[in-house]
């Protein structure tokens, strides 16, 4: 099953009004598809104007999911790694008694509020604020899981009924505390929808069981009943996944040419996964051009596995000295091909040939230790300079530790965590699922926190 969501709109998702200028607003988006952020004005309403005092149009689109950060030119917090702000120092100049508010223009209908942080044209003169410690100055507040809707019509009353919105939506946090920014939750209202024919399957007597049919880049939700003569368990405890990208027929892992102590030259290829596959040819050219390579192998059948698969051919019908190069053709059911490489190899007929060097592959191996407590190692190496970020979630799906680590270079390399959160906090025991992206790839593996 999935989760859906309720939201119909963005929502303002975090308000800091902390110490000097450090003043930062987060907007989420957790309507369940991709927004383009050129329609909505972000709006400032100073000191109980009703008019607009200042306001900027957004840009660029906004991903489902994801939050953005907005901030003065002037502040100067601590981000969480990987998390940037946008400056924008006439909006983001409030005080704790100044309105916010988001609003959605296109120009082809009526425009209208999106989400509305405190009341327009009302002064409560320094602070929206009620009994106790709860007040907008100096502080962090940031917008409840429940919450899966903007205030889109101007609060009637005064400053108490900004202060009862604010308790009933909103969690407050100390001054200047910029943990929270640039990720948001959203869980409340959430609704179960079932993937077609996996409502009460009945699985059988077995220990795992293949889905099929499932979207990409979606997260999937399952839960598991035991059954007997005597009646029927209750649901297990929630369990989630999260399915890669749009998946091709084959992932290829690995791709090399090497001499054999035979004196041939071997051509091996791993394979990810592989969906509705015929099977391999390997295409050969004494010159870095496919026009005038020529097939020297019979097809290679293929394993259709989701699990990694380790192919070998070895070309005995080489006879001179020189660089050779090599293509794979990978050929699909319904007829179509993709050609992988070339990769080269230098060849000495005489078999006084060079030790090959390891290829690197871009791949997230395994944890260790697994479980682990305290320090989790997270190794992983890369066949080409690329762009690579961590993302840890916990059993809910709730992103809990994000590493941005930039440009890496091709090789290999390990980054530890601790079993914490972005404050610090020693996580429970459960199983996390590590994600990286290398590029525009996605690679994915779990590890177990036992304390």
């Amino acid at each position: 099953m999935t989760q859906g969501t309720t939201a119909q709109d963005l929502i303002i998702s975090e308000y800091i009004e902390g110490s000097s200028s450090n003043k930062y607003i987060e907007i989420y988006n957790g309507t369940g598809n991709a927004v383009d952020l050129s329609n909505y004005k972000l709006q400032l309403y100073s000191n109980g104007a009703s008019a607009v005092s200042y306001e900027f149009t957004l840009s660029g689109t906004l991903a489902h999911g994801e939050a953005i950060v907005y901030k003065n030119g002037a502040a100067a917090l601590t981000l969480p790694s990987g998390v940037t702000a946008i400056d924008n120092s006439s909006v983001i100049n409030f005080n704790g008694d100044d309105a916010v508010a988001l609003y959605y223009d296109d120009g082809t209908k009526a425009a209208y509020y999106v989400d509305i942080f405190g009341v327009i044209g009302d002064d409560p003169g320094s602070a929206w604020t009620g009994d106790g410690d709860y007040t907008t100055v100096n502080k962090t507040l940031v917008r409840k899981s429940s919450v899966t809707g903007g205030i889109t019509t101007n609060p009637s009353g005064t400053g108490s009924t900004a202060f009862t919105t604010l308790t009933i939506e909103w969690d407050m946090y100390d001054q200047d505390t910029a943990t929270y920014l640039g990720s948001h939750t959203m869980a409340g209202g959430s609704t179960l929808v079932y993937v077609s024919g996996y409502e009460d399957y009945d699985a059988g007597n077995v220990t795992s069981l293949s889905i099929t049919g499932l979207d990409p880049n979606t997260t999937y939700y399952y839960v598991v009943r035991a059954y007997n003569d005597y009646g029927t368990s209750g649901n297990s405890n929630e369990q989630e996944v999260l399915t890669d990208e749009e998946p091709l027929p084959v992932e290829l892992a690995s791709f090399t040419a090497t001499i054999s102590a035979q004196n041939y030259i071997t051509l091996t290829w791993v394979t990810q996964t592989e969906t509705g596959m015929r099977g391999y040819y390997i295409y050969r050219d004494t010159d870095n051009n496919f026009a005038g390579a020529q097939n020297v192998s019979p097809l290679i059948p293929s394993a259709n596995s989701s699990q990694m698969q380790t192919y070998v051919f070895e070309d005995t019908d080489v006879f001179e000295t020189g660089t050779y190069y090599y293509w794979l053709q990978a050929n699909d059911m319904d007829g179509t091909v993709g050609f992988h490489g070339p990769v080269s190899v230098f060849y000495n007929a005489t078999g006084d040939n060079p030790t090959p060097e390891i290829p690197l592959v871009t791949e997230l191996k395994s944890v260790y230790p697994n479980p682990f407590n305290p320090l989790a190692f997270i190794p992983f190496s890369l066949a080409q300079d690329s762009n690579v970020s961590f993302k840890i979630y916990n059993a809910r799906g709730q992103i809990v530790k994000h590493y941005e680590l930039g440009n890496k270079a091709a090789g290999n390399y390990r980054i530890t965590w601790d079993g914490t959160d972005y404050h610090g906090d020693t996580l429970s025991n459960g199983v996390y699922q590590i994600v990286m992206t290398a590029g525009s790839q996605v690679y994915q593996t779990k590890t177990t926190l036992l304390k």
